[in-house]
């Protein structure tokens, strides 16, 4: 028997595993680039949303605000909505900023009512 015919199988196997691998690492590399991706967007919705919610304090302060409305940025948009609690003093604001790559972030937090002779309180 040829030394050749003896080798050949080894060096099949070992070009096996080093394709599974290959194959194994570029699998890894599609999905950590997706993921790195999703956190992009998760970054970047929050990024909108503190843009937003300073649009919204500054607007509230001046008593610019209604019971909705949205601002359009660079990256994406912020709308909010404002609604009373029943039995409450306070309103609920909910943000929400979609990111034009299809990233959403939702934040609320509760204000104190409008008191028409002190003015608006924040809380």
């Amino acid at each position: 028997m040829d030394q050749k015919g003896a080798i050949m199988p080894f060096v099949l196997v070992l070009c096996l595993v080093i394709a599974g691998m290959v194959g194994h690492q570029a699998v890894l590399l599609t999905f950590e680039r997706e993921g790195l991706e999703a956190q992009r967007m998760f970054m970047v919705a929050n990024l909108l949303l503190e843009k937003g919610e300073e649009q919204w304090w500054e607007a509230y302060r001046d008593d610019r605000t209604s019971d909705s409305g949205f601002w359009e940025f660079e990256e994406g948009t912020v709308d909010y909505r404002l609604s009373s609690v029943n039995g409450s003093d306070y309103e609920v604001v909910i943000l929400n900023a979609e990111v034009d790559g299809g990233g959403n972030v939702q934040h609320y937090y509760y204000v104190k009512k409008t008191d028409s002779e002190n003015g608006k309180k924040d809380e």
